[in-house]
Formats: C-alpha cells, sequence, structure tokens
C-alpha cells in the first residue's frame, strides 16, 4: 500500500500522484489540509516531520523529500523498485 502526503499547493505532490496514476500504482492522497486525515497525518506526524512533501510510505518504507530522494523522478523509481521487491 501506497500513501502521499501532500498539499494541493505542491507542483511536486501533483507530478509524483499523476506518474503513480499514469502507470496503474494504487495510492491514497492524504491532504494534510483535509480534516478528514487528521488521524493519519497525526500517526505520521510523531515518526516524521511534515514540513517537506511529498512525504511517500510505501509498506513500512517512508521516503522523505530531500532525505530519501531529491526529485520526483527519483522518489517514482524509488516506488518501483520497493513495489518490486514485495
Amino acid at each position: 500500500m501506497i500513501k502521499v502526503f501532500s498539499v494541493k499547493s505542491c507542483g511536486y505532490c501533483d507530478k509524483l500522484k499523476n506518474l503513480l496514476r499514469d502507470n496503474n500504482i494504487d495510492f491514497t492522497d492524504l491532504d494534510l489540509d483535509d480534516d478528514n486525515n487528521k488521524i493519519e497525518i497525526e500517526k505520521i506526524s510523531k515518526t516524521v516531520s511534515l514540513d517537506y512533501v511529498p512525504v511517500i510510505i510505501v509498506g513500512k518504507t517512508i521516503l522523505l523529500p530531500e532525505t530519501s530522494f531529491t526529485s520526483i523522478d527519483q522518489a517514482y523509481s524509488i516506488i518501483n523498485k520497493l513495489l518490486n521487491n514485495t
């Protein structure tokens, strides 16, 4: 399962979500500004900072911008590798 923590005004988030959709990869989009996502956001906030988005969870692996990946293409590549290893 893939979760993408994002905000509506984030071009990087949009690019990642479009890549996932275009390649038929299922994911859950968790908008940080949507109160319906409050529980999930609180849960991940205890583990990592959500100062930069998109924050991506693939299974039990958390990918953080500027730490785990430096471009959306790199993030997408990492997601594919993680999906293919499961």
